[in-house]
């Protein structure tokens, strides 16, 4: 339970106050407090809020249930694999302009902890699909 409470605190400090949440964070971070205590509770909450978002519409059945977990699986792997796919995405640009070697564990806290507003869209777009444009905008 602590995870979810740190999780919703480092949310809202990245949404409210970017630069000071991401100070503290900086100096004391490291990738596997970043993956337990943030990334891994975030995504989850992704697909839990799909498979609420898929109850509410389509009622409770044993197929909806059943397409529901079955989607909230795919899109929390999804959103996991968007992440590796990005961290070694702005590893290899940042290398190719600056022309150094960059700390990759620092690149992959950076890229999880900058994805908050997007899992915090995904969450909210999996209970209500109708806000699935504004989110794209």
């Amino acid at each position: 339970m602590n995870h979810c409470k740190r999780a919703y605190e480092t949310t809202i400090q990245m949404l409210l106050h970017p630069a000071e949440g991401w100070n503290s964070i900086r100096h004391n971070a490291t990738i596997g407090g970043m993956l337990s205590e943030f990334l891994y509770p975030m995504t989850m909450l992704c697909g839990t809020a799909v498979v609420l978002g898929r109850l509410i519409r389509g009622g409770i059945s044993f197929a909806t249930i059943y397409d529901s977990l079955i989607d909230a699986a795919m899109y929390s792997f999804s959103l996991l694999a968007a992440y590796h796919f990005a961290t070694v995405a702005i590893k290899f640009v940042t290398e190719r302009q600056i022309n150094e070697n960059v700390d990759k564990e620092a690149v992959a806290i950076f890229t999880g902890y900058s994805m908050t507003v997007i899992l915090a869209l995904e969450i909210c777009v999996g209970l209500f699909p109708i806000l699935r444009l504004p989110a794209l905008i």
